[in-house]
């Protein structure tokens, strides 16, 4: 994500980078979006046709 939104290696080294975990802590996630300048949001979508999504977290 780092190369794609073309954030500097610099910026994110104090970060572990998570996209070579399989499990990462929200927080982690959360510092590690920040840290590419950019916000994060987590949405819960239901599986019953026609619910309406619920925005969880916005950072």
């Amino acid at each position: 994500m780092r190369k794609k939104y073309g954030s500097p290696q610099g910026k994110t080294a104090a970060v572990p980078n998570p996209e070579r975990r399989k499990d990462i802590g929200v927080s982690m996630l959360i510092d590690y979006v920040k840290s590419l300048g950019m916000g994060l949001e987590i949405v819960a979508i239901p599986k019953t046709a026609g619910a309406k999504r619920e925005l969880l977290l916005q950072v």
